[in-house]
């Protein structure tokens, strides 16, 4: 989740102009407007085909969207991002690496909002400062039964120097989910959903040292329109480590 700044060109491919919409009311709304997505989920440690528990990730999204007269679409978007601890819930600060047995500060980008503009749904590239790219690809929405999905594919390369390899990558697929009769009704909010799985490196900060394997998260998610339908370790969290954007994050 989250866009970083910038300009996005996008060029639609195999999405008729009601399947953007679709898109657009499933992961934000069709009216300008302002959501929270909450997604809770679990980041493993990869070798070969075994998976180790290591934290849990707590992620809030704030998106405002925006239909400018001129068409198209901007969003405004907020995203706090809380690595805890498996048992006990808590924000860590440091971590006990059980590869390695040392203890290393765990390091979180801190939330910055960031602008984009769209001229429609579709693929995208786009760059970010400290050598970020990152490209972005969303497949036409697939009907089974009642439910609708749509898919986004995000590979991300992080090259601070051009001519060596990429310090990190990695492979990230997004499933947005609604009710088929929501989405043919033409509301502007659509109730939804997201599982969301990542395929990376390890971090930097894990100080692995070149050792095989990586990282995997798999999580899940919902688009909400206030700060009280949060999870209350979400809002807690929130409150204790970020007041001013628990305090009016759309402000923010």
């Amino acid at each position: 989740m989250g866009l970083l700044g910038g300009s996005v060109a996008a060029a639609s491919v195999g999405l008729s102009e009601e399947e953007q919409g679709w898109y657009r009311r499933l992961v934000y709304s069709g009216v300008d407007d302002e959501v929270i997505w909450s997604i809770l989920g679990v980041k493993y440690g990869r070798e070969g085909n075994s998976l180790t528990p290591l934290w849990n990730t707590n992620t809030i999204g704030f998106s405002r969207i925006r239909y400018p007269e001129q068409g198209g679409y901007r969003v405004d978007a907020l995203e706090v991002v809380f690595y805890t601890d498996l048992l006990s819930g808590e924000r860590l600060d440091s971590w006990l690496n059980p590869f390695t047995a040392r203890e290393v500060e765990a390091i979180v980008p801190a939330p910055v909002a960031v602008t984009s503009y769209h001229a429609e749904v579709g693929p995208s590239e786009r760059t970010a400062p400290g050598g970020i790219r990152i490209a972005e690809s969303i497949e036409p929405p697939r009907t089974i039964g009642g439910d609708t999905w749509v898919q986004v594919e995000k590979r991300v390369a992080v090259t601070p120097d051009p001519a060596e390899a990429p310090a990190f990558s990695s492979i990230e697929f997004i499933d947005y989910r609604g009710r088929t009769t929501d989405l043919r009704s033409g509301a502007p909010r659509v109730a939804a959903t997201l599982q969301l799985e990542i395929v990376s490196d390890w971090l930097p900060w894990m100080e692995m040292g070149g050792r095989s394997g990586g990282l995997y998260t798999r999580a899940k998610g919902t688009k909400l329109y206030t700060l009280d339908d949060l999870p209350v370790s979400s809002r807690q969290l929130l409150k204790r480590h970020f007041p001013a954007i628990a305090e009016d994050p759309f402000g923010y």
